[in-house]
């Protein structure tokens, strides 16, 4: 018999080993744990918004690979201060769910499943929110990325060579103004472009736009109208360039310029982002290597 219970107390023993381990190795539950705000409101009382107090749990919860549902309790405390200075410093949440290695995308997932638990947003207002998320993640897709000194460009988040068949084309800089070939803009926005080579004159077929300028000559004509330009059109590497801002007003887009990074749109509303483009979805000067 107590050979028999030895056995039993090995193989108990065991088991709760295996089963210890096992739940060591789970992998951890990002849904919304049941974190209880009992520590708010010293936090709100100190002028911390609903808002923050949302990514805080979120990230106590999720660097500790969801606890099981516990409670943020005084010993945490620590981490929460330290999470909050660290705001201070790193400027936005996402930077400090990087830095605590947190997946923002969860991050972002439990703080609205909190809001939806609190009554602050509805099901539907978060879809309408993820519409006009992708709708401006969208944007981007209808811009064009150039980069002076560089052949390449960036049209539809895809990176392509300005001029295949010539592929020294490049954007260039010439007593402070940035060139930029009229054909690629022009046909990259579903313009059809002629070259008459006796004349010396570009003419564009563009949406509701009839477009003609010629070498030498500092005008444009739309649509049978003159339009003045300080600075005439080039050729250069058989290819016809037209300072930057003069190209895209023709063709009825906008432009933003930032140290050598060129962006035209279709639409007028840029970010204030764009006034940081060096930063702006990797568009950086490697990129255009």
């Amino acid at each position: 018999m107590k050979i028999k219970a030895f056995f039993t107390a090995i193989i108990l023993t065991l088991s709760l080993v295996i089963v210890a381990d096992v739940k060591a190795f789970e992998l951890p539950n990002y849904g919304v744990p049941n974190v209880k705000y009992g520590w708010e409101q010293e936090y709100l009382d100190e002028g911390y918004s609903q808002e923050e107090l949302y990514y805080l749990a979120g990230i106590v919860t999720l660097t500790k690979r969801n606890r099981g549902g516990e409670n943020i309790s005084a010993h945490d405390r620590y981490d929460l201060n330290r999470i909050l200075r660290d705001k201070e410093e790193l400027g936005t949440w996402k930077d400090v769910a990087w830095y605590y290695f947190v997946d923002y995308e969860k991050l972002e997932y439990f703080v609205r499943e909190r809001k939806v638990r609190d009554g602050l947003i509805t099901r539907e207002e978060i879809k309408a929110q993820e519409e006009a998320e992708e709708a401006e993640k969208n944007k981007w897709k209808k811009r064009i990325f150039l980069y002076v000194g560089s052949n390449k460009a960036i049209v539809n988040d895809t990176e392509k060579i300005i001029d295949e068949e010539n592929p020294d084309t490049v954007v260039f800089t010439e007593n402070d103004r940035s060139y930029v070939p009229v054909r690629f803009l022009s046909e990259e926005y579903g313009g059809k472009v002629d070259w008459n080579e006796e004349t010396q004159t570009v003419s564009i077929s563009f949406e509701d736009r009839d477009i003609s300028l010629t070498v030498g000559k500092p005008e444009i004509i739309v649509n049978g109208e003159p339009v003045e330009n300080d600075v005439a059109p080039i050729l250069k590497n058989d290819r016809v360039f037209l300072p930057l801002r003069a190209c895209v007003n023709a063709i009825g887009r906008y432009v933003m310029y930032n140290s050598g990074l060129i962006v035209v749109d279709e639409n007028l509303d840029m970010d204030w982002e764009m006034k940081n483009m060096e930063f702006v979805k990797g568009f950086s000067k490697e990129r255009f290597k």
